[in-house]
């Protein structure tokens, strides 16, 4: 592989880089693991120390007080924790800039060596040593004022009690009080863990971390803590293989610190650990352990790397990302894809075949200034020795002085997968992969791949039921997902797509398109050349995309029906529009009813159809009794009005236009008989209330028959 990379690569690094000063002589450069921040520390910090990160960007100086193993910032950027020696951290109060006093807090262990220090809060230090763990508070730099200097010492000091204005406090903490104004930032113990340690990981968006505590010929034991503002909790430790050979002793293989990576894979907090092979003949695993409902991580997955060398891990959007120095090459794993299962654990292989990062060049400024020329781009070797990687995206090269996100290229994924459906099922768990999703669906319809259609669909339509459960329960007030443990992350929520996102993206699209060539296919005569896309095809689409709503219990949208329908119509395929309509593939809405009326001209069954459909639905009495009369079926109307309840509600007035409009005497006389023997019944006489205006049609019956008869007559 090209080490300056895959044009076709489905990984890129960021466009603009931050850019640090490269490791030399005199520089030593630091990665903040907790602020994703690069530290830059020239002659000790005497010459400066330069802090760059996303949003931040800032320099300042400190005394060298010897050589520096690790800096951090609290999270808050309010003290600076400092390691120069094996058994104690230094802490220095910072203010925009400035390297205020501070204090050096010592392990509490004795002969205790300081392995390192993580920030788990902005007022949380946790110390890790070959002992241990000390978890410490860290109080910010009091006010300024000394008369508050008590009530400062009192919230820091437990046992304290304020006496006559002054602080009263056990007889071993008195020599504090003097050292805690000084120093300007107090350092209180809360916990301490005995537990050997050889090495440890944290992983800033699980607050987790996990230590060595032991190690066997093939197996090691991991001990991890999840940590909370002001607290923190063990869980159960846990054994991992060290080798992936099968020999019960694997001499010289040894699990160490950058073998072992965490993160979140869709929402739930897991531990990747590289197996490397005990012989030459034997490829690298992956294994994956996801923590159970009880908190207890246990072995899920087991990633085939089929190489073996020299790799780092990254977890980006849920995908397990593998990278191999050797060949130049990373590797894709999704594991909600499945895979072979053999005693609960799930064995996968990449989504695709490895390739290589996308070519990348830094920009390097012209050595003479000029407004014309082009800048001067240099390539950059990847999967350099010099590369390091952090969780989750983090890639830095400290020979070049640069720190690089690392990013998915979806795009480029979708060219190289072969199976649509897992395609779209993984893709379906990617954010931003909506667009394309939707055009991986056209395409399938374009290229005839219609055989993985229906496998595209349920995919898509299972992810949009979920979706919709979902706001169903949270509008419920229920929770929509209980967290497994302490250390569960927010659930990442993946694509949805709608109907009207099918719709407009790709169904109408396509008809349209359709349209388009069916009608020049027309003007051409027998020499054209037939559409690649007919509304036959759609129709078929359409169709299929109905039965994936039906099969998940999501209710079809109207729109999706009248494309069906005039795609049908369009064709001349009434045959087939009568068989959805009578085996009800195409739901009764009244909508679809009044579509099918007003194709009546060019489908007349279409009237009969909509009459039936609006009295299977059984809500649309006034409806049909509209269709009725605008077709001059009075009597029809009539009978249907009384069969339905609705003889003593309805309008006198409408009846009687339809029927002397109509023409018919002997209907109109029926009619208005109808209405006169009501008018009896309901209020004793057969006149006509003033608010139904019926006049005119009183005097078109005398005109028509004489006197108007004595309709309570008839009701006696």
């Amino acid at each position: 592989m090209d080490e300056l990379g895959d044009r076709n690569g489905y990984l890129e690094l960021s466009s603009h880089p931050i850019r640090f000063e490269p490791v030399s002589k005199v520089t030593n450069v630091f990665f903040d693991d907790t602020s994703k921040e690069v530290l830059s520390v020239r002659a000790g910090g005497t010459l400066g120390v330069v802090v760059r990160g996303v949003g931040r960007d800032h320099t300042f100086r400190m005394e060298d007080r010897g050589t520096i193993s690790s800096l951090k910032f609290s999270p808050d950027h309010t003290v600076l924790a400092v390691q120069r020696n094996k058994n104690s951290v230094e802490l220095l109060s910072y203010n925009d800039g400035e390297i205020g006093p501070g204090c050096v807090q010592e392990c509490r262990a004795k002969g205790a060596n300081l392995l390192g220090f993580i920030w788990t809060n902005n007022d949380d230090l946790v110390l890790v040593t070959n002992s241990g763990v000390e978890f410490y508070q860290i109080q910010s730099p009091p006010p300024e004022d000394q008369a508050d200097i008590s009530s400062y010492v009192m919230s820091l000091l437990p046992g304290c009690s304020c006496v006559q204005g002054g602080v009263e406090l056990p007889p071993s903490s008195l020599q504090t009080i003097p050292q805690v104004a000084k120093d300007r930032v107090a350092v209180r113990h809360i916990r301490s863990y005995n537990i050997p340690c050889s090495w440890f990981v944290w992983s800033t968006e699980c607050c987790l971390l996990l230590l060595c505590i032991g190690a066997a010929p093939t197996t090691s034991t991991l001990q991890p803590f999840t940590f909370k503002p002001g607290q923190s909790n063990k869980l159960a430790k846990f054994e991992v293989e060290v080798s992936s050979g099968s020999s019960t002793h694997s001499q010289g293989v040894t699990l160490g610190e950058r073998d072992v990576c965490v993160g979140v894979i869709y929402g739930a907090v897991s531990i990747c650990v590289l197996r490397h092979p005990s012989t030459p003949t034997i490829a690298a695993h992956l294994d994956v352990y996801s923590q159970n409902k009880d908190g207890v991580f246990r072995r899920s997955h087991i990633c085939r790397l089929e190489l073996t060398g020299r790799f780092a891990v990254n977890i980006v959007d849920s995908l397990i990302i593998v990278h191999h120095q050797a060949s130049k090459t990373s590797l894709l794993f999704d594991i909600q894809l499945g895979g072979e299962v053999s005693g609960g654990v799930t064995s996968v292989y990449p989504i695709t075949v490895p390739r290589s990062v996308q070519p990348f060049s830094l920009e390097e400024p012209s050595a003479v200034p000029s407004t014309t020329a082009q800048p001067i781009l240099v390539p950059c070797e990847l999967y350099a020795p010099t590369w390091v990687v952090f969780q989750p995206d983090i890639v830095i090269d400290a020979r070049l002085g640069c720190m690089w996100h690392l990013q998915l290229r979806l795009d480029c994924l979708a060219k190289v997968m072969e199976d649509k459906s897992q395609l779209v099922d993984s893709l379906l768990r990617r954010k931003q992969a909506k667009p394309l999703v939707l055009s991986v669906v056209r395409e399938a319809v374009e290229t005839g791949q219609l055989g993985a259609l229906a496998q595209i669909f349920d995919k898509i339509n299972a992810a949009y039921r979920q979706h919709l459960n979902s706001i169903l329960q949270s509008q419920m007030g229920e929770s929509v997902s209980a967290p497994a443990s302490s250390t569960t992350a927010p659930e990442i929520k993946g694509v949805v797509i709608e109907q009207a996102d099918i719709y407009s993206s790709v169904l109408a699209p396509l008809m349209e398109e359709a349209e388009k060539g069916e009608t020049r296919l027309k003007e051409g005569g027998e020499g054209a050349i037939p559409p690649s896309v007919s509304s036959k095809l759609v129709v078929g689409v359409v169709i299929e995309y109905i039965r994936s709503l039906g099969a998940v219990g999501v209710t079809v949208q109207h729109f999706l029906y009248e494309l069906v329908i005039n795609a049908l119509v369009r064709s001349r395929q009434f045959y087939q529009l009568h068989q959805l309509l009578q085996y009800h593939v195409l739901a009764d809405s009244k909508p679809l009813a009044c579509l099918l009326l007003s194709l009546v001209s060019v489908y007349s069954a279409g009237k009969q159809l909509s009459l039936d459909m609006l009295c299977r639905l059984n809500t649309a009495h006034d409806e049909i009794i509209e269709v009725l009369l605008s077709q001059h079926q009075v009597i029809p109307a009539l009978r249907y009005a009384r069969s339905v309840g609705l003889a003593e509600t309805v309008s006198a007035r409408k009846f009687l236009e339809a029927a002397m409009i109509c023409g018919d005497s002997d209907v109109f006389y029926s009619t208005f008989n109808f209405f006169g023997l009501r008018n009896a019944k309901l209020r004793g006489s057969s006149a006509f209330a003033k608010g139904e205006h019926c006049d005119m049609y009183v005097e078109h019956f005398k005109k028509l028959f004489g006197e108007i008869p004595d309709y309570t007559i008839q009701q006696t």
